[in-house]
């Protein structure tokens, strides 16, 4: 099936509205990217953190790795990766120990980038399907 047509992406908010408006065809291939683009993000975020050797918190990290789905408007899939821990924010962007020895211990950066990496390409990806099926997307 071939949709005639286009739209302008000045921002996300219209990229999303554009996608809930496809055949549901589309949609369909679309929420199969998502979902798989959501689930190899997570298989790396969990695999670039540290197990850990303390008994008290070793694989927390991990652990509280947490994929949520909401679905729109005839079934578009929304996909969100989030960590649950509450070591996640310290180990991502650092953390100021107090004390006799007061220092500033530098965030790792693990989650934002590889979940950024897997967006753009996620994107990409989309817009190729939507311009496959005929629409022409600037922006």
């Amino acid at each position: 099936m071939s949709v005639s047509g286009g739209f302008t992406w000045s921002g996300m908010k219209e990229f999303r509205a554009a996608i809930a408006a496809l055949p549901e065809d589309i949609t369909a291939e679309a929420s199969d990217i998502v979902d798989t683009t959501a689930t190899a993000a997570l298989g790396e975020v969990r695999a670039a953190y540290p197990i850990g050797t303390d008994p008290r918190t070793a694989g927390q990290l991990r652990a509280g790795l947490r994929i949520t789905t909401t679905r729109g408007k005839r079934g578009a899939l929304r996909r969100e990766l989030r960590s649950e821990s509450r070591h996640a924010v310290m180990y991502e962007y650092g953390w100021v120990a107090h004390g006799p020895k007061r220092r500033h211990i530098p965030g790792k950066h693990v989650l934002v980038p590889i979940v950024m990496r897997h967006r753009a390409r996620m994107e990409a990806t989309l817009i190729a399907i939507l311009e496959q099926s005929g629409l022409h997307v600037r922006g």
